[in-house]
């Protein structure tokens, strides 16, 4: 189990810059999954002729 001290440490040199990634990785996620259900409601309003 690591220390305290060392927690920290890699919290403050490291940890926000994972933070960051792990942060635009999920707005990346969500935005494609925004895209992915416009397309399927854009494709089933097309084959219902709507």
């Amino acid at each position: 189990m690591e220390s305290d001290t060392k927690r920290v440490y890699y919290l403050e040199n490291g940890g926000e810059a994972r933070i960051a990634v792990l942060a635009e990785s999920l707005v990346e996620t969500l935005a494609t999954q925004a895209r992915i259900a416009r397309d399927l409601r854009q494709e089933n309003g097309q084959e219902n002729g709507t």
